[in-house]
């Protein structure tokens, strides 16, 4: 079996929960092996998954672990972004406590971005941390949340309002397990990795162009299967660089990854989490590329070019809310420092960058988009 390993290197800073990626087709078959070579056999594992991922995978994923370790345990969450709250935060630390986890043991946090948000949140507080392996089963997870050490859940006030820098010891993501996806859920994927091409990679936004049929037609095959793992190795490449440069989101850096959040978050928000975080995102990136172009900071072939791939993918290229409702909840984004937000604007198709701007600015800004 090949797969791909990725060292998220955070030495530099003292920190010892650095991350080891590996990103292949059916990877999950050797994670006993991979988890093997870094705990012991006695080490007590808990799985944390969501009610989609245990019907699914749960079974497999537990006959693969029994091989090297014997004291397993698990807590199935609700599905959706509402699990991302603190009564869930409060159950999982209730049934790490029954389960007498100790800081030897390890939460498996083992489904998408919902579970390792929350799973990781969990983990990096309860007995003041202990470790946790993130074992992404969605396109977006796999791209995003499961890389790179944030977790967190939402307050009544916003999205991702409470939470931590705790880095997963391992990431290890089976590509082979996208093909049991929905159709929305590949969407939300795309999303992110629309993004992450529009921020930084020019050469990955041709690939998506050049793949936009796939678009009309997301249920994914083996024959694509490969461009798709391809896809997660570029995505967490470009995600790794720049965590490793500014892993607490403190130098301007890492807080790149936030393209069409802003908007985005806002969006979920305000929906009250009934609209999916990719397609939130989505719209937020059309709607700063058409900010950006109204303003002179990227041509209008760019902000085209952002809004023709968004619709190949089926994502939406507009906010259903007008500017009044996101400004609440944009007011209270984790970016702010005082009474400025630092925005991301792309620049190019491959080139963005940081601009702080006054709240009074993005009042403006937003009706532009």
């Amino acid at each position: 079996m090949t797969y791909s390993k990725l060292s998220l290197d955070l030495s530099k800073y003292q920190l010892e929960n650095s991350s080891e990626i590996i990103i292949g087709k059916d990877v999950l078959a050797e994670s006993a092996n991979i988890l093997a070579t870094w705990i012991d056999s006695d080490t007590h594992l808990h799985i944390v998954s969501d009610t989609t991922v245990s019907k699914l995978y749960l079974n497999r994923l537990k006959a693969v672990l029994y091989r090297n370790f014997s004291n397993i345990s698990q807590t199935i969450l609700p599905c959706g972004e509402h699990t991302k709250s603190p009564e869930t935060l409060q159950m999982l630390w209730s049934d790490f406590a029954q389960n007498e986890l100790t800081r030897n043991s390890c939460v498996i946090a083992f489904g998408g971005g919902v579970v390792s948000d929350t799973a990781g949140f969990a983990a990096s507080t309860y007995l003041r941390g202990i470790r946790y392996v993130t074992m992404p089963t969605t396109l977006l997870s796999m791209v995003d949340a499961s890389v790179g050490g944030k977790t967190a859940i939402n307050l009544a006030s916003g999205k991702n309002q409470a939470g931590t820098f705790w880095q997963p010891s391992f990431v290890i993501a089976d590509t082979s397990l996208l093909q049991t996806l929905s159709a929305q859920d590949i969407e939300e994927g795309f999303a992110e990795v629309i993004k992450c091409a529009v921020m930084a990679d020019k050469t990955l936004f041709s690939q998506l162009l050049d793949h936009a049929p796939l678009g009309s037609n997301l249920a994914i095959h083996e024959k694509n299967l490969d461009w798709l793992t391809n896809i997660v190795i570029t995505c967490v490449n470009i995600k790794k660089t720049l965590v490793e440069q500014d892993p607490f989101d403190m130098h301007g850096v890492r807080i790149r990854l936030n393209l069409g959040h802003t908007f985005g978050h806002a969006i979920e928000a305000a929906s009250s989490y009934t609209l999916p975080h990719g397609h939130s995102v989505a719209a937020g990136l059309c709607m700063m590329g058409r900010i950006s172009q109204k303003k002179g900071w990227c041509s209008k072939e760019t902000a085209d070019a952002i809004e023709n791939c968004v619709r190949a993918y089926n994502l939406p290229t507009e906010s259903p809310y007008q500017s009044e409702e996101l400004l609440a909840y944009i007011k209270r984004d984790k970016k702010r420092t005082d009474h400025v937000l630092n925005i991301i604007v792309p620049k190019s198709i491959g080139t963005s960058s940081v601009m702080p701007v006054s709240f009074e600015t993005l009042s403006d800004l937003i009706k532009l988009a």
